[in-house]
């Protein structure tokens, strides 16, 4: 269930909500997706993973236990997420349980520390990994997004000039930018079913 009750399907509100819930509800999405992934395997040739902000998150932790995906793409999405939370300003819910939690002697950060991308390992090559990101980008640090390239050891970064909210402006681009590496993907997997088949 939503807490609050109700909220809009938001970044900010899922981390507006208890810790507690905000890491079930993580582990529930990653779930979901691998679950998604086997009940279309069967039926496509390949598939594809994305998710742009807290869907990034998401995708970005399905690559630590599922390797099924053709390519995987994290956009506006970092490493250590439980810094990024700890330093949220634009959620007063957050700064206001963060408050609470310390309140009560204990350390708001490391609440969230099961959501740090850097304490488990990547099962994915670096080739399907796709890193977009908004080198101003205010709510996901530049450092953050760097941690989580580095963590990949992705080959596949797309860069803008652009912040975290102005991934509406920047999407045309994104979008092309990854139709073209889905398609070299694609024609890839039909070079290999040609080498198979001599």
């Amino acid at each position: 269930s939503r807490s609050p009750e109700n909220q809009p399907y938001s970044g900010s509100y899922f981390f507006d909500s208890s810790p507690i819930f905000s890491i079930e509800a993580s582990r529930q999405a990653v779930s979901d997706l691998s679950q998604l992934i086997s009940n279309y395997q069967n039926l496509y040739e390949k598939i594809y993973v994305g998710g742009f902000s807290l869907g990034g998150h998401i995708v970005s932790y399905l690559a630590t236990c599922d390797n099924r995906a053709s390519l995987y793409f994290m956009g506006y999405t970092g490493a250590r997420l439980d810094e990024t939370i700890d330093e949220l300003e634009l959620c007063p819910g957050i700064q206001n349980k963060k408050k609470l939690i310390e309140e009560n002697k204990l350390n708001f950060k490391r609440l969230y520390k099961t959501l740090d991308l850097l304490n488990y390992k990547s099962v994915v090559s670096r080739e399907k990994v796709i890193s977009i990101a908004g080198v101003y980008d205010k709510i996901i640090s530049y450092k953050r997004v760097d941690y989580l390239r580095k963590f990949f050891t992705n080959i596949h970064n797309i860069d803008f000039n652009s912040g975290h909210l102005e991934l509406v402006i920047e999407a045309p681009k994104a979008i092309k930018q990854i139709i073209k590496l889905i398609k070299k993907d694609m024609k890839k997997g039909m070079n290999d079913e040609n080498q198979i088949n001599r």
